[in-house]
């Protein structure tokens, strides 16, 4: 079957205004960032009555999520921390990994292990006029929910990104315990463009965190608001 959401939203980013896109590859040249990523979308994403959209900072080291997702999952290479924590949130919600979307909110991969440069879940090297063309002048996120229509979205973005998530309502703020460590936690709903709503979760990066812990509560997170 073919995947609608992914031809989709491929045909979105090639309409994407492309004198915005030209600037930011000015800037992306000067910071050494590579080019546009491509989102992950199980083919049996659109299949699901709960369809759970993963969302990260910016991309790592890599454009085609597509395929290097399917490596994480189920390859036999290295295993960061974004995917094998999504593989095992996923398994406790009874959900096979081709059944969720993932994507980032920075389109350009600017996430490298090299002289201490970002590595996806430290500090963000992305410069500020690449985030402001790419989440607020092309609306690149906002349209991919559009066309996703997710029922529930996990936001592994800390407080990194707050002023471009305003259209995410906060019903629930604090910080949680997980394991040795204390993690944001903010729950509430997305007014999606159809008028129908999504349940949100934003809570922080997976990395360096304990596996379990973290597992179990973004899955019954989202088991709860079912």
């Amino acid at each position: 079957m073919v995947n609608t959401y992914k031809r989709e939203i491929e045909n979105m980013h090639q309409n994407l205004d492309k004198s915005i896109c030209d600037n930011c590859k000015s800037v992306c040249e000067k910071e050494g960032i590579s080019k546009k990523f491509k989102p992950y979308i199980g083919e049996n994403y659109r299949k699901n009555k709960a369809r759970v959209l993963f969302i990260g900072k910016n991309a790592r080291g890599t454009c085609d999520y597509q395929k290097f997702a399917q490596d994480q999952f189920a390859g036999q290479d290295r295993k960061f921390a974004f995917w094998s924590y999504i593989k095992d949130i996923t398994d406790k919600l009874e959900i096979h990994p081709e059944g969720v979307a993932i994507t980032n909110l920075v389109k350009c991969n600017n996430s490298t292990e090299d002289e201490g440069r970002n590595n996806g879940s430290s500090k963000d090297f992305t410069p500020h006029e690449v985030k402001e063309n790419c989440i607020k002048r092309n609306n690149v996120i906002w349209k991919e929910i559009d066309i996703l229509n997710p029922t529930h979205i996990v936001l592994f973005t800390h407080h990194y990104y707050d002023k471009y998530l305003k259209g995410f309502i906060c019903i629930k703020n604090k910080t949680v315990d997980c394991g040795l460590r204390k993690i944001v936690w903010c729950e509430g709903k997305l007014i999606l463009t159809n008028g129908s709503s999504s349940q949100f979760l934003r809570t922080s990066h997976p990395q360096m965190k304990k596996k379990e812990d973290f597992v179990n509560l973004v899955s019954q997170c989202i088991l709860l608001n079912k």
